[in-house]
């Protein structure tokens, strides 16, 4: 196996990870949908666009996405902040990932 086939394999466990990381945080939110709830909606959109971002990370890195930007999460982040959210659950969502 040659070194770019490592890294690829590499890259796909990853973002197996980013994946299995969403499965399970989606998978905890459908259990609380009897209840909903806005920052929960918030954190669960902001989740998914997080592991989106993770994903595109990841792919750039071994030349397989050529749009990344990494400077797209920051100014997400910026804006996500600015939604007025309380301070724990805006670290809670930023350091999911």
């Amino acid at each position: 196996m040659t070194n770019y086939d490592k890294k690829e394999e590499k890259v796909l466990d990853d973002i197996a990870k980013v994946m299995e990381k969403l499965d399970k945080y989606l998978d905890e939110e459908v259990s609380l949908e009897d209840t909903p709830d806005k920052k929960r909606e918030i954190k669960k959109w902001y989740v998914q666009r997080r592991a989106l971002h993770e994903i595109k990370r990841l792919l750039h890195d071994v030349d397989k996405y050529d749009k990344y930007e990494a400077k797209e999460l920051e100014q997400f982040e910026k804006d996500f902040e600015g939604l007025g959210l309380d301070v724990e659950t805006v670290a809670f969502i930023t350091n999911y990932f």
